[in-house]
């Protein structure tokens, strides 16, 4: 089984980093692949660079061997569309179960994603549950059938509980453009090597905001 995980990680968080470790209890992955997007489709651009992104994400990939940061859309110079990656992913690994990783408010959003339709036909979905985000749509119910285990399977969804960890990238990011702080007083928010990698890298400085 093999997993996916994507996002701009700008920067990578506790919150990512959490969601990565439970995901690797609750199901039996061999691989996860962690993707930094490199030109999001529908959101602001990343203030890091690509580069910085990635590196970020090895840094965390460096934690358990199952983790690996995978620069696959840093190599396309086009807008990131999920479709095209487990495409790749599927040619790639024919004859493996590929499970995309993602929150309840992507999931529910999932037919206004481009070709979505094909995209629920190539892999499973693990879905990490968020208060007060909508429930599954009937179109969507209609297209990845009502939630399973989806051990063994090529298509389908199910949840994966997870303890919430309440923070996000555009807050930290707040935190020290705005706000001002240093990376290294963000203890409850970073692992250890993002706060060392953003201090001596000079990333979200204020000038740049």
């Amino acid at each position: 089984m093999i997993g996916i995980y994507g996002g701009t990680f700008d920067p990578p968080h506790l919150g990512h980093y959490s969601m990565m470790t439970q995901a690797l209890d609750a199901l039996p992955i061999s691989r996860l692949h962690l993707i930094p997007a490199a030109v999001p489709a529908h959101r602001p651009q990343p203030m890091a660079s690509a580069a910085h992104r990635l590196a970020m994400v090895q840094l965390l990939a460096e934690t358990d061997d199952r983790l690996l940061a995978d620069d696959c859309e840093l190599k396309r110079d086009k807008p990131s569309y999920t479709v095209d990656t487990l495409r790749s992913f599927r040619a790639q690994y024919h004859d493996e179960q590929l499970v995309f990783f993602l929150g309840q408010d992507s999931f529910v959003s999932l037919p206004t994603w481009d070709e979505w339709q094909v995209l629920a036909s190539l892999c499973c979905f693990a879905v990490f549950p968020r208060e007060g985000s909508e429930l599954p749509s009937r179109e969507l119910l209609n297209v990845v059938g009502e939630a399973a285990d989806i051990t063994g399977k090529a298509v389908g969804w199910q949840w994966v509980k997870i303890v919430p960890f309440d923070i996000s990238a555009t807050a930290i990011r707040r935190q020290l453009t705005v706000e001002l702080r240093s990376a290294e007083d963000l203890d409850d928010y970073l692992h250890p090597s993002t706060q060392r990698y953003i201090v001596e890298n000079k990333l979200y400085a204020p000038s740049r905001s």
